[in-house]
């Protein structure tokens, strides 16, 4: 019986383009330069992109030559699975240009960075709120479980609010509130925890095959990989989704593909 079904954000209910997304980063870098320049730092807007690039790659897990003062802080928070929260981020870019910044000026570049994608929003997927609706319809419990990336919980709240999809969920497990990032078994177990429902009675929707598929089925939930066109690894069994599907408004049927679905909230 599927009493539960948790969603991913990013790829899966909200979405972008690469253009969009360059507006963002760029967005960060003007913000850094502006807030340094009226701070008396000097820095031209190739020395930012240079610090930012390098931010980059390293929230991606990219080997980076990197200097002393950085080192320690990207051992504790780079190289674990613990998240690394948008103060974590603005903290080491400063660090790469040798920066010290505290008080209500470091608050205020973490605001700006963080507060991007409310300038131009990311897009929802085509057919969510018909989906979640339906599926609230038929009693299923709806949760939220998913990485933050450069855009913190507060924010993505607003921003799933804003498409009117927020209403829909019991309950959101963010990584930077969990404190570890998907695949660790910590963030999955604490959404079963807050929606009452046990591991093989839940199905976990994403569209990352580690992060998604292996995190969900590490647990004991079952998974849905929406949108993914990577080939599956045949030697790793784990790591198949239990369906698949191309957008929002084929999950029902995919659920009903699974097991059958509870048509009545406990």
């Amino acid at each position: 019986m599927i009493r539960a079904v948790t969603f991913d954000v990013w790829g899966t209910l909200l979405g972008y383009t690469s253009e969009l997304s360059e507006y963002w980063r760029e967005a960060r870098k003007r913000s850094m330069f502006k807030v340094l320049r009226t701070l008396g730092y000097n820095y031209n807007m190739s020395e930012i992109s240079k610090a930012y690039d390098i931010l980059e790659r390293k929230i991606r897990g990219e080997e980076v030559l990197l200097p002393t003062s950085c080192k320690s802080s990207s051992r504790q928070r780079f190289g674990s699975m613990s998240e690394i929260t948008v103060t974590d981020q603005v903290g080491f870019f400063l660090r790469l240009l040798n920066v010290k910044i505290q008080g209500s000026w470091f608050k205020e570049l973490v605001r700006l960075y963080a507060e991007v994608s409310l300038e131009k929003l990311p897009t929802c997927a085509k057919n969510a709120r018909g989906c979640l609706s339906q599926l609230r319809d038929d009693g299923i419990k709806l949760g939220i479980i998913s990485n933050v990336a450069r855009t913190p919980s507060r924010v993505l709240r607003i921003v799933l609010a804003k498409h009117e999809i927020l209403e829909y969920f019991d309950t959101t497990s963010f990584s930077d509130e969990v404190d570890v990032r998907k695949p660790h078994p910590k963030i999955f177990l604490h959404a079963l925890s807050q929606l009452g429902v046990k591991a093989k009675d839940a199905v976990h929707v994403g569209d990352r095959l580690r992060d998604d598929v292996y995190g969900a089925k590490m647990v004991g939930m079952r998974a849905v990989l929406c949108r993914s066109i990577a080939p599956l690894p045949p030697e790793e069994e784990i790591l198949k989704p239990d369906a698949s599907i191309d957008k929002l408004i084929q999950l029902r049927a995919a659920l009903e593909s699974i097991g059958t679905v509870s048509n009545s909230r406990d």
